[in-house]
């Protein structure tokens, strides 16, 4: 196992040196140190670079991987390669000395441009980063106190909100959502964890019910807008966020009990068709799956108003026309939002 600790030691004397580096292998045996010394008057030390002068110590922002960073010619967005030049551009002010500053911009400004930054991106970014730094150095310590605090307080009250991504549709969402003070985050319908399953398809998978269940009428499945087909021609239409065999076992229940409760076991026992109407749980199909109840909820609602009368079922949520049509619309167009 490797382990990364660092520390740094400041004497004038080698032999002083040379005894704290034997006490550190005498009281962490059997662990393995290696130590730098300095070489023409500077040591590196974690991301920096100290220097020794006569009257001074001098540090510059070095990163000691010194890994190039993201192409600029890479698939990702134009935010994503932003925040990269900024990062850098930040870390050689925060990170360097007074006397170094134009050297460490400089070596961050190379790293850029040979990984193909444009010269106006990383202009322009300074430049932004320049008024900011601009206006808090004349901010008094209170007003700064008072803007941290501020801050703090903004982001526990922001509301964010978690959509698919999806080329030219996102970013205008995340837009109207910061004019209503919502911040919207993108997922990827591609993730690493399936790469990994890909790769490795015989490793053992977590169990997705623990219950050892006596009737299961399909394969199990958590959080999932679900379709009951019936004998008389319709279907039920749920949604569920614990195992499918668990709400189809209550539907049952219900629908064999004396009482009438809920929309499916109503409709069985006032069905006007020729035989005895009961649902057929085995043939019950999975319509959608989501880990959000609402998102469920939203897609429930879709279905009912897709299925018309042929639905016995109510929606839990209530959407209107308009929406309705752009869930459609959606549904249409784009594939990583087929709803129904």
């Amino acid at each position: 196992m490797n382990s990364i600790n660092a520390a740094l030691s400041l004497s004038l004397s080698h032999p002083v040196v040379s005894r704290i580096l034997t006490a550190f292998n005498a009281c962490f045996a059997p662990l393995n140190f290696t130590f730098e010394l300095p070489e023409h008057d500077s040591i590196r030390f974690l991301d920096l670079r100290l220097r020794f002068v006569d009257d001074h110590v001098c540090w510059v922002y070095e990163p000691r991987a010194n890994k190039p960073p993201l192409p600029y010619s890479s698939a990702h967005s134009k935010l994503v390669k932003r925040n990269i030049v900024l990062s850098f551009l930040s870390n050689a002010l925060r990170k360097s000395c007074w006397h170094a500053l134009d050297e460490s911009l400089g070596k961050q400004v190379g790293r850029l441009e040979a990984a193909g930054y444009p010269r106006q991106v990383i202009v322009s970014v300074a430049e932004g980063l320049h008024r900011k730094r601009k206006i808090e150095s004349s901010l008094s310590d209170e007003q700064k106190a008072d803007n941290q605090g501020k801050d703090k307080e903004r982001r526990a009250k922001e509301k964010i909100a978690v959509i698919p991504y999806v080329h030219k549709i996102s970013h205008n969402l995340k837009k109207v959502g910061q004019r209503s003070g919502v911040k919207v985050l993108f997922t990827a319908p591609n993730k690493l964890l399936a790469l990994c399953r890909l790769s490795c398809p015989t490793r053992a998978q977590k169990p997705i019910c623990a219950i050892k269940h006596r009737d299961a009428f399909v394969k199990c499945r958590r959080s999932v807008v679900y379709k009951i087909p019936l004998s008389c021609g319709k279907h039920y239409i749920g949604q569920t966020g614990r195992c499918l065999n668990v709400r189809l076992l209550e539907h049952k229940n219900k629908v064999g009990s004396v009482a009438t409760d809920g929309h499916l076991a109503a409709h069985c026992k006032r069905c006007v068709s020729g035989n005895q109407c009961h649902p057929l749980y085995k043939q019950t199909t999975i319509l959608y799956f989501h880990r959000s109840g609402l998102t469920r909820e939203i897609v429930e609602a879709a279905e009912i108003a897709r299925s018309g009368n042929q639905c016995v079922s109510r929606p839990s949520v209530a959407l209107s026309k308009i929406e309705l049509e752009f869930l459609s619309w959606a549904a249409r167009h784009f594939s990583s939002l087929a709803l129904f």
